[in-house]
């Protein structure tokens, strides 16, 4: 059984805006036809593929995303969320979590 939190993507609120070009494309092509040979089908295949590779960058950089969240909580003066934060990747039961993203993070915002 999967858990909600496997499903969480660091920094979606920037990708999310590919998703919607993308499937407006695709809704597009499906009320135009299937045909393979039109421009819409060229642009469904562009949006898809600008969604698919900013959906590829956030999972390749999702421990700096993290590290950048922590240190701009730092930087606000926000403790409480950045020690949150710090707990949570703490106790993160994720296998790709480890000590090294927590000292990423203390030499990033400690530095």
């Amino acid at each position: 059984m999967s858990s909600h939190s496997e499903h969480i993507i660091s920094g979606w609120n920037d990708v999310v805006k590919y998703k919607q070009t993308a499937t407006a494309a695709f809704l597009d092509r499906v009320a135009a036809g299937q045909s393979q040979n039109q421009p819409v089908f060229l642009l469904m295949s562009q949006t898809r593929a600008a969604f698919k590779l900013a959906l590829c960058y956030c999972r390749k950089n999702e421990e700096m995303m993290h590290a950048n969240a922590y240190t701009k909580s730092m930087a606000c003066k926000d403790f409480k969320s950045f020690w949150n934060g710090i707990n949570k990747l703490n106790n993160a039961k994720v296998k790709n979590m480890h000590q090294s993203s927590m000292d990423t993070v203390v030499k990033m915002v400690f530095v």
